[in-house]
């Protein structure tokens, strides 16, 4: 806990001392105080959540009507691990999702950046919370960028060269290649092998598709 003076005092996980220099968080409604690295909060959830805000999992109220109950309906945002009612998202949920889940706040397509799943009332968040509709089908058609795992269209101005070994297309900025680089691939017969083909990156894939 923390006293009215400041004090901080010992994590409610470890039970080792905590202090105010960034590793630890204080929850604004018990005052308990936690370790980030005992909560296993991501960079990215560390660099979104609001310290003076937050509330430990005991604690949380929903971050749209702020009210608390409705436990089995309560989500926790992977992004910013705010709470929130299944009833209160946008769109609103049927059932918590299994895995990664991500609030309609801090929600956006991994490959567009898009903050919606698509305009029709079918569409959807993919593969976990990460691809918007159309960009989950141009991943399943398989045209991605291997490296930055952008999907891209036909119609993409980008340069990009296909791998020799795996036939994916990636982005010639994605692999270090300059224009005039680009220009003699084009005219030579020498084989390309992308990052991934020539073991520099490992493969990278969007899991857990629906």
């Amino acid at each position: 806990r923390r006293s009215s003076s400041g004090t901080w005092f010992a994590c409610l996980i470890c039970l080792k001392p905590t202090d105010d220099e960034g590793t630890s968080l204080r929850c604004k409604e018990c005052n308990g105080c936690f370790h980030t690295s005992c909560l296993k909060l991501s960079e990215e959830t560390l660099a979104r959540l609001q310290r003076k805000e937050w509330q430990c999992a005991e604690c949380k109220k929903c971050c749209v009507c702020k009210e608390a109950g409705n436990d089995d309906k309560m989500l926790i945002c992977d992004g910013c691990d705010r709470g929130i009612h299944t009833f209160c998202c946008q769109p609103k949920l049927p059932a918590p999702p299994q895995g990664v889940f991500y609030c309609q706040f801090c929600i956006s397509c991994k490959s567009c950046g898009a903050t919606s799943p698509g305009h029709g009332s079918s569409c959807k968040w993919r593969y976990n919370f990460q691809l918007c509709e159309a960009c989950a089908r141009g991943y399943r058609d398989g045209k991605f960028c291997p490296v930055c795992m952008k999907v891209y269209k036909t119609s993409d101005p980008d340069p990009m060269v296909a791998c020799d070994r795996c036939d994916q297309w990636v982005h010639i900025e994605c692999d270090g290649i300059d224009e005039d680089t680009y220009s003699r691939m084009s005219e030579s017969k020498d084989p390309y092998f992308c990052p991934v083909c020539r073991g520099d990156q490992p493969p990278r894939t969007y899991t857990l598709a629906d």
